[in-house]
C-alpha cells in the first residue's frame, strides 16, 4: 500500500532497488530491507518499527530517488573517505585501476579505510602499499591453507582424505599447517 506507485514510500523502495551500493548502505546500518516485490521497508529494528526521518540514510535516499540517473557521485582520488565506508564493487573497482589488477580488500586496508575516514582516497591509495599484512595466517583461514596445500602435496587424493587429515592435524599441538607424515599419521 505505501509501497505502490502513489503511496509514500515509493521512491525509497524505487531507489533501494536501483542501487546496489544504497542497499550496502542500509544493510551495513543494520537496518531492514524486504524485497518481496510488493515492499521494502528501512526499519530502526524490529523492536522499533519505524521509518527513519532525520538519518543520513534517509538523505542518501533522497539524492538517490531524486537523481536522474540513481547513480552516487563516482569516486574520485579526491573525494572523502565516507564514514562507515562500505567496500563495494564499485570501490574495489576504483582501487584495482589505481593499484592494479591484483587488489584485494585485505583485512588490514579495510580497517585502514575504516579509522581514516575524511581523509582523501589518494591518501587511501598511497597507504596501500605500506601496510603491512601479516605473513601468518588468522585462524579463521588455515583450513583452506591446509586443504590447499594437501592437494598440492597429494595429487589425485579425495577431499575426505584431506578433511580426514585436516581434523587429526587440528587436534595435534603447534602449528596447523600441512606437512606430509600428517597422511601418513591418518592412514595407519
Amino acid at each position: 500500500m505505501r509501497f505502490e506507485a502513489d503511496g509514500v514510500y515509493h521512491k525509497v523502495w524505487l531507489a533501494v532497488q536501483e542501487d546496489d551500493e544504497l542497499t550496502a548502505v542500509v544493510r551495513s546500518r543494520q537496518l531492514h530491507i524486504y524485497r518481496g516485490g510488493k515492499k521494502v521497508l528501512v526499519l530502526a529494528g524490529k523492536a522499533a518499527q519505524k521509518v527513519l526521518r532525520a538519518d543520513n540514510v534517509c538523505s542518501l535516499i533522497q539524492i538517490v530517488a531524486n537523481a536522474s540517473d540513481s547513480k552516487m557521485t563516482a569516486i574520485s582520488l579526491d573525494g572523502i573517505i565516507p564514514q562507515n565506508v562500505v567496500c563495494s564493487q564499485e570501490l574495489r573497482a576504483f582501487f584495482a585501476a589505481h593499484l592494479g589488477k591484483g587488489f584485494h580488500f585485505k583485512a588490514e586496508f579495510q580497517d585502514w579505510l575504516h579509522n581514516n575516514a575524511g581523509k582523501t582516497f589518494r591518501e587511501a591509495v598511497e597507504a596501500y602499499h605500506s601496510i603491512e599484512h601479516p605473513k601468518e595466517i588468522r585462524p579463521q583461514f588455515e583450513y583452506n591453507q591446509y586443504i590447499r596445500d594437501f592437494f598440492a602435496d597429494n595429487k589425485g587424493a579425495t577431499l575426505k582424505d584431506a578433511i580426514r587429515c585436516w581434523h587429526w592435524k587440528k587436534l595435534q599441538p603447534g602449528p596447523h599447517k600441512y606437512e606430509k607424515p600428517d597422511l601418513d599419521a591418518v592412514m595407519e
